[in-house]
């Protein structure tokens, strides 16, 4: 347990990490989708009134399992990695690719939680594209993602 957390602060707080080069494409429904990976992402948030949502995380994971967008109803939260593969740190505030049009220079959550801590799970701050931890039960935004 004890080396997974190291391994996590490595990965997720480190500024030398290089970054594989994505290309992005954006449809009309306000899906981005990584042309590298296959993923696709929601930057469209009609379903509630074009307000990012802004949610605990349990609220977060029922809401992107949930979501229907594009005609596509397998939406979760994303992983860490792939939070963190839409960052863009030579840019703040918000710090994410130029393909997103709709980001908070906030926290987003992930899916991952604390091996440590059943009440903290894992968010990216988009201010500056790191990644930490906080309660579940604090609010943060919310993007989804699909394969």
């Amino acid at each position: 347990m004890i080396l997974s957390v190291v391994l996590v602060a490595g990965i997720y707080g480190s500024t030398d990490t290089k970054k594989q080069q994505h290309e992005y494409s954006r449809d009309t429904l306000g899906i981005v989708t990584d042309l590298t990976t296959g993923l696709q992402w929601q930057d469209s948030y009609i379903e509630a009134n074009n307000s990012i949502k802004n949610a605990t995380w349990e609220e977060a994971q029922h809401y992107c399992s949930s979501l229907d967008l594009g005609g596509y109803s397998d939406w979760r939260t994303p992983t860490v990695e792939e939070l963190i593969g839409i960052t863009d740190r030579n840019s703040t505030d918000p710090a994410v690719v130029a393909a997103f049009k709709h980001t908070v220079s906030s926290a987003y959550w992930t899916s991952l939680e604390s091996d440590s801590n059943a009440s903290v799970a894992w968010f990216v701050y988009f201010y500056n594209g790191f990644a930490n931890w906080k309660a579940k039960s604090g609010n943060a935004y919310v993007r989804c993602i699909r394969f």
